[in-house]
């Protein structure tokens, strides 16, 4: 099973048959992965469209709490120099602690323990 990042769910949206091999896969993602996917599709389209997409979705949501928000900057602060964002760290985080793999195309992560690397 598979945590999907911002990253994968364009890459899905966008039809990059890289992600083929994923798209019968049940979405394991968090509130703040959809809230940044959400805000890219702002930035390309309308909202009322963002909206329809960003909702069609229907993952299933993983909770956060402060002891993985707590790890996820501790995993940010010992990785500094890869410049992760925070959403990316929480959702690393959370899929390492559910024993998910994270789903993502997102250099930074290429080569990292429980990542699922696409490009």
């Amino acid at each position: 099973m598979y945590y999907f990042d911002s990253y994968a769910l364009f890459e899905i949206l966008e039809g990059n048959p890289a992600y083929d091999g994923y798209l019968g896969s049940e979405i394991i993602t968090s509130a703040l992965n959809i809230g940044e996917f959400y805000y890219g599709l702002l930035k390309q389209t309308t909202a009322q469209r963002a909206e329809s997409i960003a909702d069609s979705v229907k993952p299933d949501l993983l909770e956060i709490d402060v002891a993985t928000v707590k790890k996820a900057m501790a995993f940010r602060h010992a990785h500094i120099k890869s410049k992760f964002s925070t959403v990316d760290c929480v959702g690393y985080v959370l899929a390492r602690s559910h024993g998910l793999k994270f789903l993502t195309g997102d250099k930074e992560f290429e080569g990292m323990p429980g990542v699922e690397f696409v490009n």
